[in-house]
């Protein structure tokens, strides 16, 4: 799946071999290859799925081959998966997930889970008490510690950002994902409408 970026260069002193800037795609998966640079030092710098900016010092000698694996959608999780409605969810208890947004190609969207007896159940606008597995209690675990740790993260304008709210009895978090680039949400649906 391609992701926009903010940033992806390759510079060495005040030349610059590589440059791409938000309005470009790439493919997460597709190797990018820099052939027969001359010897000297370069700076690899690249911002991930949030919009920080990571710089990689590489020195190259001897046509020495260099490799690097850079990662623009991790996201540091642990902190956020005790906190999440899904591990927060009693006998009994059950929340809702909308989410909107998007500008000309607008996205609305809800899920709810309820818990009866410790067997979790999911709906949906496809799915009605869908029993869920333990695969797709670990698909929304991650989905939502993803985001809330994108909450206000990003760099995106009001018209490509999305927001999802979690409500429960009478509490409603409300979170606003700004990167234009995480697709957490269609993943997770894809996961747990697989037959």
């Amino acid at each position: 799946m391609p992701i926009r970026y903010s940033l992806f260069k390759l510079s060495s002193g005040d030349s610059v071999f590589y440059n791409k800037e938000i309005r470009y795609q790439i493919d997460l998966h597709k190797p990018y290859l820099f052939d027969s640079l001359p010897d000297g030092n370069y700076k690899l710098e690249y911002s991930n799925i949030i919009n920080d900016t990571f710089i990689k010092n590489i020195s190259l000698k001897d046509n020495q081959v260099y490799k690097s694996k850079i990662i623009f959608d991790s996201l540091s999780l642990q902190k956020y998966y005790k906190s999440v409605p899904i591990n927060n969810l009693k006998n009994g208890e059950s929340y809702k997930q909308y989410c909107w947004g998007g500008c000309v190609a607008s996205m609305h969207s809800f899920y709810q889970i309820k818990n009866n007896d410790d067997i979790y159940y999911f709906n949906s606008y496809t799915e009605k008490n869908k029993k869920l597995t333990e695969t797709d209690l670990k698909a929304i675990e991650k989905f939502e510690a993803e985001i809330y740790f994108l909450n206000g993260k990003g760099s995106c304008n009001s018209t490509g950002q999305m927001t999802y709210t979690f409500s429960k009895e009478n509490k409603i978090d409300t979170l606003k994902e700004m990167t234009c680039n995480w697709h957490g949400y269609e993943i997770l649906m894809g996961e747990l409408n697989k037959k």
